[in-house]
């Protein structure tokens, strides 16, 4: 419970808008097949979340399982 509330708290104080760009960004250059590094690094200085990049990555690229 102390750890979902840290996250409410971490997502509300953060510039929200520039999460959007940077996930928007991500999407993009993923679907571009581009190289995804440079807007994953962006993305991580403006404290987008492990989760919401990971979210953005397998909308375009969908869920996969190695066996």
């Amino acid at each position: 419970k102390i750890m979902v509330e840290r996250a409410k708290v971490f997502k509300n104080n953060r510039d929200n808008n520039k999460v959007r760009l940077c996930l928007d960004n991500l999407r993009e250059v993923a679907k571009n097949d581009g190289e995804l590094m440079p807007p994953l690094i962006e993305a991580a200085k403006s404290d987008v979340t492990l989760g919401e990049m990971m979210d953005t990555l397998r909308g375009v690229f969908g869920w996969h399982v190695y066996r």
